[in-house]
């Protein structure tokens, strides 16, 4: 027998290492943002970054999974870990290879730009009006009009808006003027005989002038300082050089390809790394622990399992109160649309933890397996592995391929598997971009969504899956029993799941995106025509009553006052009221919403952890001992080929088909700055309410199988005798079953069909879109008491003698209080009744 002591050490370095381990996934997911805003890429490209995990785990998974359960297990599982470690330290890399873009642009550059910029056109300045007016040339020239005392040059042709302009109502600036504070000395005195002349003469020798004025070296560092800022103010100059710089970066390819390439093949080393400790460490505990006390032991790594995540998302929280580069920038801070974190610095932190215990898995020698083990082992496997002394690597595969027929015939085993892929397909993906979802509709900054979903949901989670063990051992919970159990609690979660749906609130960037739908998302007008502000990012302002803005340069914010913990914008020329703009002046009403939000996902989690330990122990003791690490590892792989992998990729579609406004990146769509809050929210979690309810029916299915299922039975003969009766009759039964549920739903269906036939339908306004083949009914409106907005129920007396006999005139009904699909697919059944289907699919 393995020594108790023995036993011992391995758990804690397991434990420690597994951990280790999982800090992974839930880091990655609360990284995925920084990621999407620092490498400028959609969130289907970064679905595809989360679940390129999956491609080395389903790619190893199995194999390892079955030649690591018949060698040294330890040492397996710590070169899997140590793998991860050296995974994240190659994902922490191109932080230091790639120079951050802040700092990319050089003299050169400046100087390029110095030569070739225009300080002003002639559009800008064609009217009198707009030379007073202009947001940095304005002052100026107003100033030296004054000095001069010819406010009004006589030859200038003045409307009755021009007359009301002096000194005294413009509002003019000190702080960001960097360039026409005045005007030079040597153009003032060019331009005085132009004063005497007509304004025409006079505004195209002033652009002339300006124009051929190179930028002196200190106020081109003036501009290049400004131009570095994450946030955008009007100022032509500055935007244009932000804009040139960037152009000059595209035309270099200075790109972000590689990195993301480094990136994505560390992620790719983590899923190999990870296809082993869960795999071989559940069946290595499961086989020297006594049954009865396999609960507690399960329900002790599951913890661990658990926390992981938590530390994960407690250490994301941490690391993206850094910017990326770790410089301190002005003004900026974690609250702000626009932070990017530093979300190289945890990889690094999980590389130094996770190296030492992962190498200390090395030491322990092959295990020894118990005499009763062996015995029962050797029962099982002799009808199933025929090896000839000849070949050995086909007696393998062969044992392999026998090993995968026995395990797929288990109607529990495959029918929870089938129940946990929609699951996974629901989880992953809605889990990936929680943090997204939550700081885009709550309008919360990353590292609070980080810190809520570690703190809150997933501790709920941990502690559920105690509780499970508990309950599981007091109520002994065996069997269909156990079964009925996880369906109760699959239900509770789906209701808890799917009412989120309903949580909605109108935080400043839907306000932002709603009026973008009114202009069609050009943010620009007459207040901000010559600020350059058509490429600048997403960094809101509101003004004091609470005008939202997409920037500061859209409110036509000429001067910065930086505070310390806020920046204040001045001198705005498109607020509603007063002239002072700020972030901290967004009124919003996200905090109940958000607050209930996490109740219920906390209480979700909690019901949800409870279901784990039975789900787990079901899926074990429905297969035979020697094939545990194999039937763990096939599900992980078919799981992980067809819902992990796919699930991250697929909810990216999703949130990218709701976004209304795209940033750029080298003429190239980037990452997407503002969602339609609403479409989110229902697509968000509709997809992830409907795979949840299909799981749901697998769950149900289950408690008729579960009849003879002992969990926690200490009898290993008895246990042996129970799964070798379910291998015999697996195909049979099975296939019995089957197809009796097959006929039972098809028989419904076409009692439904039978029963559609006979109802009048009508097409109501609710789905007249679904159908634009087919008119409305000619003469409803004109029935007496048809109301098209009631049940189709409730106008059956009214109906029923109108039903015209030509079939061009059939039409449908929408069940008032029913989701639409519901009233597509009984129409679609209705018309098909009548041969309508082929027509009403052209």
């Amino acid at each position: 027998m393995v020594k108790l002591n023995a036993l011992w050490k391995f758990l804690t370095l397991f434990c420690v290492c597994y951990f280790l381990e999982t800090i992974t996934f839930t880091y990655l997911i609360s990284a995925v943002q920084s990621i999407e805003r620092q490498f400028q890429i959609p969130s289907r490209l970064s679905g595809t970054l989360m679940s390129s995990s999956d491609i080395g785990y389903v790619l190893t998974v199995v194999v390892l999974a079955y030649f690591g359960s018949r060698g040294n297990r330890a040492r397996w599982i710590g070169a899997g870990c140590m793998l991860i470690a050296f995974a994240c330290l190659l994902i922490s890399l191109p932080s230091f290879i790639f120079p951050p873009d802040d700092h990319q642009a050089n003299n050169v550059t400046l100087e390029k730009f110095a030569a070739t910029a225009n300080l002003i056109t002639i559009s800008e300045i064609d009217q009198p009006i707009k030379l007073i007016k202009h947001p940095t040339l304005g002052c100026a020239i107003l100033e030296w009009l004054d000095k001069t005392r010819r406010l009004h040059p006589v030859g200038w042709i003045w409307s009755v808006e021009n007359e009301i302009f002096s000194s005294a109502t413009l509002k003019c600036g000190t702080s960001n003027d960097t360039f026409f504070k005045e005007l030079p000395k040597l153009i003032q005195l060019e331009l005085i005989p132009f004063l005497a002349g007509d304004y025409d003469t006079f505004a195209n020798a002033l652009v002339n002038r300006l124009n051929e004025t190179k930028i002196p070296s200190n106020q081109m560092k003036l501009l290049y300082n400004h131009a570095k800022a994450s946030y955008a103010f009007c100022d032509r100059l500055v935007n244009k050089l932000r804009t040139f710089i960037e152009t000059v970066k595209c035309e270099n390819g200075t790109t972000n390809q590689a990195a993301f390439a480094i990136i994505l093949i560390g992620i790719i080393f983590i899923g190999v790394g990870h296809s082993m400790p869960w795999t071989l460490g559940m069946p290595l505990i499961d086989d020297y622990v006594k049954k009865r006390n396999t609960p507690l032991y399960f329900a002790g790594v599951f913890f661990i399992r658990i926390l992981g995540p938590v530390l994960g998302f407690m250490l994301g929280s941490v690391c993206n109160r850094f910017h990326y580069d770790l410089s301190s920038m002005p003004g900026l801070d974690p609250t702000d649309i626009g932070w990017i974190g530093a979300w190289w610095l945890g990889f690094l932190v999980i590389f130094s933890l996770l190296l030492l215990p992962s190498a200390l898995l090395f030491c322990f020698p092959p295990q020894e397996i118990p005499q009763k083990m062996e015995s029962e082992l050797q029962s099982q496997t002799e009808p199933m592995v025929q090896s000839t002394k000849s070949s050995l690597a086909k007696s393998e595969m062969k044992a392999f391929m026998q090993s995968l027929m026995i395990i797929l015939r288990t109607p529990i085993y495959t029918i929870t598997l089938i129940g946990r892929m929609f699951d996974t397909l629901a989880f992953k993906g809605f889990f990936v971009f929680q943090p997204k979802y939550i700081e885009s509709q709550f309008d919360i900054p990353q590292y609070k969504a980080n810190l809520f979903i570690g703190s809150l949901g997933i501790v709920g989670f941990a502690l559920g899956t105690v509780m499970g063990s508990i309950i599981m051992r007091k109520l002994r919970l065996e069997g269909r029993k156990a079964a009925i159990y996880i369906a109760c609690c699959s239900i509770i979660s789906f209701i808890l799941s799917v009412s989120k749906i309903a949580l909605g609130c109108n935080s400043v960037l839907s306000e932002i995106g709603k009026l973008g739908k009114l202009n069609s998302f050009n943010y620009s007008n007459s207040c901000n025509e010559y600020c350059a502000c058509d490429r600048q990012s997403l960094f809101p302002v509101c003004s004091a009553s609470g005008q939202p803005f997409l920037s500061p340069c859209h409110a036509g914010c000429r001067e910065i006052i930086n505070t310390g913990s806020t920046l204040n914008f001045t001198n705005c020329l498109c607020l509603d009221t007063g002239n002072s703009a700020s972030r901290s002046w967004c009124s919003e009403n996200c905090n109940q919403p958000l607050a209930v939000y996490f109740i219920l996902f906390t209480i979700g989690g909690v019901i949800s952890g409870t279901s784990v330990i039975p789900g787990v122990l079901m899926v074990l003791r429905s297969i035979p001992v020697k094939l545990r690490s194999v039937g763990l590892g096939l599900s992980a792989f078919l799981i992980s080929l067809f819902c992990t992998f796919p699930s991250p990729i697929i909810y990216g579609y999703i949130i990218d088909g709701t976004c209304l406004l795209w940033n750029k990146k080298c003429g190239q769509q980037g990452s997407c700055s503002i969602y339609d809050s609403d479409k989110l929210r229902n697509r968000y979690f509709g997809f992830n309410g409907i795979l949840r309810l299909i799981g749901l029916f697998f769950d149900i299915a289950i408690c008729y199988y579960a009849k003879d299922l002992r969990l926690m039975s200490e009898n290993g003969e008895d246990d042996v005798r129970r799964t070798t009766n379910l291998k015999r009759s697996a195909s049979l039964n099975f296939s019995q079953k089957f197809l009796m549920q097959i006929l039972l739903i098809s028989l419904c269906i076409f009692l439904l069909c039978e029963c559609c036939s006979s109802l009048p339908l009508v097409i109501t306004p609710g789905i007249a879109h679904l159908f634009p083949n087919f008119p409305y009914w000619p003469d409803s409106q004109s029935i007496p008491g048809f109301d098209p907005y009631l049940t189709p129920y409730s106008n059956w007396n009214v109906l029923k003698g109108f039903q015209p006999n030509d079939p061009k005139y059939y039409e449908f009904m929408q069940p008032i209080g029913l989701p639409k699909w519901v009233g597509v697919i009984i129409n679609g059944i209705r018309v098909g009744n009548n041969g309508l289907l082929n027509t009403l699919l052209e």
